[in-house]
């Protein structure tokens, strides 16, 4: 077994050598290197614990300082972090959610379970209305991912962001 194990090393060691000898770095700092576009760099905001609820929204008759429910603090944190965009509803969340079922009154609203977080109830209190009346003129724009399924995205409005 000893002898096997160090013949393997050796192929291991001499293929290895071989493949280096192929491989050639040129480093031109003189010319640009290729762009990397910035909404790379965005954010998505996930139903999960309170990353949302009290985590960014608190709802605009807080007592927590807030632009129309979104947490002043947050907003200010995602300027001075230069974040491009950000994404919601994020992760999981997005599989299940309609875009439907989060406008209209905040109270008439459908509450239905999010069985991705262990089953606790969503009352879409934060929806399409809210996260696209996010205060985009000082943060990231927002832009939405609630429209996976084809059909969902045919009945999108047309000039929301997606």
């Amino acid at each position: 077994m000893k002898k096997q194990l160090l013949a393997l090393a050796a192929t291991l060691a001499v293929s290895a050598s071989a493949l280096a000898a192929d491989i050639k770095l040129v480093v031109n700092p003189d010319q640009p290197g290729p762009v990397i576009h910035r909404n790379i760099y965005g954010q998505f905001a996930e139903h999960l614990g309170t990353g949302i609820y009290e985590g960014m929204w608190v709802g605009p008759d807080s007592k927590i300082p807030n632009v129309r429910g979104w947490r002043k603090d947050v907003v200010g944190a995602l300027k001075d972090l230069k974040v491009p965009l950000v994404r919601w509803p994020g992760g999981c969340f997005a599989d299940e959610y309609h875009w439907r079922e989060g406008i209209g009154p905040r109270n008439k609203r459908p509450v239905k379970v999010n069985y991705n977080w262990g089953g606790v109830p969503e009352n879409n209190a934060v929806g399409t209305h809210e996260f696209f009346d996010w205060p985009t003129n000082s943060a990231p724009r927002p832009t939405s991912t609630a429209t996976s399924a084809p059909a969902r995205r045919r009945r999108w409005p047309s000039g929301w962001s997606t």
